[in-house]
């Protein structure tokens, strides 16, 4: 009798654990909560475009394959500099999963490898529910995820890269609601998360052109204590590249979103230019948009790169949109640091390395 009664109780154990997990919401956030910024001065300056030229500690998150350019340990910190606009900063930043705060990205990459740290999101945002009682009427969401990643890339075939990154995810949420009418203090939720995504990417090069394809997210999932498993969307990123000559580039990327069961959504067009001036400075313009045709919509951009000896970097880049029927001017730095293993910081490959000395397969320090 006793065994039977341990039995029917291990029986019922699994439906009560599914009644429990089925018992969990969703947490309400939107899958652009995850995003974080975009980071890499130089690909902002074309376009925001990535996927097939790269080769800099910033790839891992534009095509990880791109990493294989590297041969020696390169340092980068980007920043989200500032926003110049009539528009209050407060409205300029309200959609920005960082609200305005400046670091974006900061990355250690090797040949071959990196790691890397990116803060996704970052805000507090109060909605007031009863605009005549607004103390006592919101609800307020404060929500704080990290990311930090490994990268690896190698050589499949002559040419022929492949990449990929695995990351960790570590969230906080905080969700605080009052209710006036209801004649009690406000409840607040506190949820913690943890989670991974797995993105591969691929890249085909020759010495005047490249082609690259990137998916992140394949998958990427939220754990939380409090709420049912967030599912990020698919993020494709295909790209080309073309160099006819050593000192200038054509390059193009087209980024698309793919949401489980959700529908299809409409993709954005990225196209850029590179141009070397002098053994020291790079130029750089692009526009991005899901229809370049909409001056409304679409974006502008430019940049520059300017290169300093033992090759220190400094990239620069600002995004022109309208937003309130303002101009909106957004402006980004990366700060580009080799590491005392070595000099060179590319294989020397006019479709993928950054350096104006290397379109020529040689050192910059060559040019001096």
């Amino acid at each position: 009798m006793k065994f039977r009664a341990w039995a029917l109780l291990l029986l019922l154990l699994p439906p009560a654990g599914r009644v429990a997990a089925e018992a969990k919401v969703r947490s309400g956030l939107l899958s652009t909560d995850f995003d974080g910024d975009v980071s890499g001065a130089r690909s902002i300056g074309m376009g925001e475009t990535g996927a097939a030229v790269s080769g800099s500690p910033e790839s891992p998150i534009w095509n990880p394959a791109a990493l294989h350019d590297l041969t020696s340990p390169t340092f980068s910190a980007d920043f989200d500099v500032a926003r110049v606009s009539p528009v209050s900063g407060d409205l300029l930043t309200a959609n920005s999963p960082l609200r305005g705060r400046k670091l974006t990205y900061l990355g250690f990459a090797a040949s071959d490898a990196a790691f890397f740290y990116r803060p996704l999101a970052n805000f507090n945002q109060r909605t007031v529910t009863d605009a005549a009682d607004p103390d006592n009427n919101f609800i307020e969401n404060d929500l704080r995820v990290i990311l930090f990643g490994l990268s690896a890339a190698s050589e499949m075939s002559k040419g022929a890269d492949v990449g990929i990154n695995l990351t960790y995810l570590d969230a906080q949420r905080a969700l605080a609601t009052a209710t006036a009418t209801a004649g009690r203090p406000p409840s607040v939720e506190l949820a913690d998360g943890h989670g991974f995504t797995m993105d591969v990417g691929l890249r085909d090069r020759t010495e005047n052109a490249a082609l690259g394809v990137a998916f992140f997210n394949l998958p990427g999932l939220i754990y939380w204590n409090r709420y049912r498993t967030d599912q990020l969307p698919i993020i494709m990123k295909a790209g080309a590249a073309f160099y006819p000559v050593p000192l200038f580039g054509l390059v193009g990327d087209y980024e698309k979103r793919f949401y489980r069961g959700g529908l299809p959504q409409q993709g954005s067009t990225h196209l850029g230019v590179e141009i070397t001036v002098l053994p020291w400075l790079q130029l750089r313009g692009g526009t991005f948009g899901k229809n370049l045709n909409d001056s409304k919509t679409v974006s502008f951009t430019a940049g520059l790169s300017a290169f300093a000896s033992k090759g220190y970097r400094l990239d620069f880049a600002v995004r022109k949109y309208t937003f309130q029927e303002e101009k909106v001017y957004n402006y980004f730095l990366s700060i580009l640091l080799p590491l005392p293993e070595g000099d060179k910081i590319g294989r020397g490959s006019p479709s993928s390395s950054p350096s104006p000395a290397q379109f020529q397969g040689k050192d910059v320090n060559e040019y001096r």
